[in-house]
């Protein structure tokens, strides 16, 4: 393993502007006019390929892809799921909270599964786009989301991990979205809309 320099940072940095990807929806097309620019919809694609997989499933299933959870219903028998956030230790297998939930969605994204190690220091894999490094404001944030709308909890998780906590409290505060940020000492905070 090795770090880019920050030559290497400032170069990438220059093709991650958004306005080159041009999506016609009417076509059925996205066409990326920056050839540099690589399209990675990672932020998005496992809530919504869960979501086209919870469409066609019947009630009564709890789905859990790696950071995305999905209840289809109650469990059979009318009772909620109980889903735990885990501890962003990674390690413990400890719950920060706890859920109890019928047709919701519960994604997380954070810092302690995918990663790696180099002179000590832990590197993730979801890159604030200011530093051209990967973000270090929390641990972990979840959001909890209607169950019609996995793609969009998935995007809100990456997006609000990699912004400042006080900027995405904000975020969340005016669009009504129910999220947990998880620090490295394993104190929480939360939106109003968090059920608490």
């Amino acid at each position: 393993a090795a770090l880019p320099d920050a030559a290497a940072l400032a170069k990438a940095a220059r093709h991650t502007d958004f306005s080159s990807v041009i999506i016609d929806e009417a076509a059925s097309t996205v066409q990326i006019t920056d050839p540099a620019l690589r399209l990675d919809v990672g932020a998005i694609a496992k809530g919504y390929a869960v979501e086209q997989v919870c469409r066609a499933a019947p009630d009564g299933l709890l789905l859990s892809v790696g950071g995305n959870v999905r209840a289809t219903g109650p469990k059979p028998g009318g009772e909620n799921w109980v889903v735990g956030i885990q501890a962003p230790d990674g390690e413990s297998g400890a719950f920060l909270h706890t859920l109890y939930v019928r047709d919701v969605s519960v994604v997380t994204s954070g810092d302690y599964q995918r990663y790696f190690e180099y002179d000590g220091v832990r590197y993730a894999h979801l890159i604030d786009l200011t530093t051209g490094y990967p973000a270090r404001y929390v641990s972990s944030v979840a959001v909890l989301a209607r169950a019609d709308t996995g793609g969009l909890a998935d995007a809100l998780s990456t997006g609000l991990f990699c912004l400042p906590e006080e900027t995405g409290q904000a975020l969340a505060a005016q669009n009504h979205y129910a999220v947990l940020w998880m620090r490295p000492d394993e104190t929480t905070s939360q939106s109003a809309d968090w059920p608490q």
